[in-house]
């Protein structure tokens, strides 16, 4: 069904988050290469900074940015070998993001969001030059 969902890694369960129906649109994300609101799903791994911490120290940060990239990585390889498409986004706006999401109630933060999908028909644009 639709909806928020938290992975609970103990369970290997997924948990519907009460939150109002999030929008994910061009105020999560504003660039034009990816199409926010066309993913039929949106995979966000996120931390909880203080508690990584206190386990790990400051290295909690670099453990974290693995993590998400390994997870981003076997997403993407997932989505390919199942047909379908995917993109990993960085540049996302992360307040409102985790506001949307219901993050933000408890200090967790997002690190990347992973859109997946059908491929879209027509040509993709790339446009290199520096602004």
């Amino acid at each position: 069904a639709a909806g928020v969902y938290d992975y609970l890694p103990g369970r290997h369960a997924l948990t519907p988050v009460p939150v109002d129906a999030p929008t994910l649109d061009e105020r999560v994300y504003a660039l034009s290469n990816y199409s926010v609101g066309q993913a039929a799903v949106t995979l966000v791994p996120h931390w909880h900074p203080e508690r990584a911490v206190a386990r790990a120290g400051p290295r909690a940060y670099r453990y974290a940015a693995v993590a998400a990239g390994a997870s981003a990585q076997r997403l993407q390889v997932a989505a390919t070998a199942a047909g379908l498409t995917s993109g990993i986004v960085l540049g996302f706006q992360g307040p409102v993001l985790e506001a949307a999401l219901g993050l933000d109630t408890d200090g967790r933060h997002a690190l990347l969001c992973v859109f997946l999908g059908h491929r879209q028909e027509g040509e993709a644009r790339l446009d290199d030059r520096l602004y």
